[in-house]
């Protein structure tokens, strides 16, 4: 059990980098700074893509944490709750 939180810890910290800077490309993206729309829309399309793709990487488990956490802003007392995981788990 302990191999499997670390595994899903480590791969969360890699692909939750990744996600954080695509997501701030895409907020950059939406915020104007590219002048040409079609070019600002394929880039913003590209992106979401690679976060989708990136999410698929992750574990189940894993998976199921950040949508609650990043997606519906669940707080991770709650999301330990509802899945039915250990508080520090939930945290990974």
């Amino acid at each position: 059990m302990l191999k499997a939180e670390q595994r899903c810890n480590r791969g969360h910290s890699v692909k939750q980098n990744y996600i954080d800077t695509a997501l701030h490309k895409k907020a950059t993206i939406q915020y104007g700074f590219l002048k040409d729309e079609a070019a600002s829309l394929l880039l913003q399309n590209e992106l979401e893509q690679k976060i989708v793709e990136s999410l698929d990487l992750l574990p189940e488990k894993c998976k199921k944490i950040f949508v609650k956490s990043r997606l519906e802003g669940l707080k991770h007392k709650e999301i330990a709750r509802e899945l039915g995981l250990s508080h520090k788990t939930a945290l990974g």
